[in-house]
C-alpha cells in the first residue's frame, strides 16, 4: 500500500510538465491492480480547492469520483491528528498525510516534495522512484513463481502447452 500526495495527483489532473508523465504511469499501474493505494482524507478537499478553479467543479468531482474506484481514502480519527501533531515536521498538512498513510498500513508516501517528509517515519518517494520499484516488485513476483513451477516440476521447466489444445487437457473433475 502507498499514500499518493496530493501533488501527485494535481501533476495528472492539471498536466503539470514534466511531471504529469510518471504520475499518470503510477496511477496507470494502480488502477491496473499492480499495487494498492490510498489517498488521505484531507486530499480530496484539497485538491478539489486547488483545482477545481482551472478545470471546474464538475469535472474535479468526476476525477475524484473515478480515483476512489481503484484508490482508498484512508479513515482518520482524532487519535491520527493528534499523532500529525507529534511528528517533528515543519509542515502540519504534510504531517496529516504521514498519519493518513500510517493508518491505511501504508508502506510509501509518493510525492514530489520529499524534503519535507525528511523526518517521517514512513518513507517518501518520487512518482518515478514508486515506479522503478513497482516494475522491480513484478519482477521479483514473475521470478519467485518461475522458481514455484520449476520446484512444482523438479528443476524442470514446465511443457508449453497450446491454449487452443484441449484434446490433452485433464478433465479436472477427475
Amino acid at each position: 500500500m502507498i499514500l499518493l500526495d496530493t501533488d501527485v495527483l494535481i501533476d495528472i489532473a492539471l498536466d503539470r510538465q514534466p511531471h504529469s508523465p510518471a504520475a499518470v504511469r503510477l496511477l496507470d499501474s494502480i488502477e491496473q491492480g499492480d499495487e494498492r493505494a490510498c489517498i488521505a482524507w484531507h486530499t480530496v478537499s484539497n485538491f478539489y480547492y486547488l483545482v477545481a478553479p482551472s478545470l471546474g467543479r464538475e469535472s474535479v468531482k468526476t476525477f475524484i469520483v473515478e480515483l476512489t474506484r481503484f484508490v482508498d481514502v484512508a479513515s482518520a480519527d482524532a487519535h491520527a491528528v493528534r499523532y500529525a501533531a507529534s511528528l517533528a515536521m515543519t509542515d502540519f498538512e504534510d504531517a496529516l498525510q504521514v498519519a493518513a498513510a500510517r493508518s491505511a498500513g501504508a508502506r510509501r508516501i509518493v510525492t514530489r516534495n520529499t524534503k519535507d517528509y525528511a523526518r517521517s517515519p514512513i518513507p517518501a518517494v518520487l512518482p518515478e522512484t514508486a515506479i522503478e520499484f513497482l516494475t522491480t516488485k513484478q519482477g521479483a513476483a514473475n521470478i519467485e513463481e518461475a522458481s514455484r513451477l520449476l520446484r512444482r516440476n523438479g528443476g524442470q521447466p514446465p511443457e508449453p502447452r497450446d491454449s487452443l489444445d484441449i484434446e490433452n487437457d485433464e478433465d479436472p473433475t477427475s
